[in-house]
């Protein structure tokens, strides 16, 4: 089955919802398992393993926020480029390079703003388009270093673990750093919008409906025949008003 069709999309739109559907050329005769859905959710004994619980006392979120605008009328972070992953299950790896690369330009964007680890390396160290959790690559790279994405470009099929090149820096994360924020726990929205303020961008995951891939414009909700599909992680660069 087609995940998007021209009649599909214009079944969606005769349900005036807040949001247009349409067929866009590039997901022409494509089905649902070529866009790679790759998110592993965490058990609730994981999640209760790595969370922490943030003091929110006096912090009152702003109406939007947006950690690219930190950057404006300066040469903008490379970390919030668009990346294709293609039909590799490699989300998991795309939304933790894209998180970790802007935590490093927000720490120094003068040396750091150019800095793109590779989501290819962290493939290579997890599971490959077999899917996985963001979660885990951070942990991994505790003891095996990332390398920079012209060292290791993406292909969108697993290789060998342990990049080296000549000329580049090794990037990781400091021992027992992994931890989950907000969620469902008390304050869950509270607590991620402190956390990206104080911090930085991070990875949020969530179950893709079969009705997004026909999204064109506007404020999604599910129509009303959606049907869950899997799982996809992204990183989190800020909320906002429409």
């Amino acid at each position: 089955q087609l995940a998007v069709s021209a009649e599909g999309s214009e079944a969606i739109n005769k349900q005036n919802l807040p949001w247009t559907a349409s067929l866009r050329a590039e997901h022409e005769g494509k089905k649902v398992k070529d866009f790679g859905l790759g998110d592993v959710a965490l058990s609730a004994e994981e999640r209760k393993a790595f969370y922490v619980q943030l003091d929110t006392t006096d912090f009152v979120a702003p109406v939007a926020y947006d950690a690219r605008d930190i950057y404006a009328g300066q040469v903008p972070c490379k970390a919030y480029q668009a990346l294709n992953q293609g039909s590799c299950g490699s989300c998991y790896a795309f939304s933790a390079a894209s998180a970790y690369n802007a935590r490093l330009c927000r720490f120094n964007p003068s040396s750091l703003g150019n800095t793109l680890v590779s989501p290819q390396e962290m493939i290579d160290c997890a599971n490959g388009c077999d899917g996985g959790n963001s979660l885990y690559v951070f942990q991994t790279m505790e003891t095996k270093p990332n390398v920079e994405m012209w060292c290791d470009p993406y292909s969108g099929t697993k290789q060998t673990c342990g990049g080296v090149c000549g000329g580049g820096n090794a990037y990781s994360g400091l021992p027992g750093s992994v931890r989950t924020v907000g969620g469902a726990g008390a304050n869950g929205v509270l607590q991620m919008q402190l956390e990206l303020i104080r911090g930085g961008p991070g990875v949020v995951s969530f179950m893709v409906v079969n009705d997004i891939f026909a999204y064109s414009k506007g404020i999604y909700v599910p129509s009303a025949t959606a049907a869950q599909v899997g799982g996809h992680a992204v990183a989190l660069v800020g909320w906002g008003v429409e």
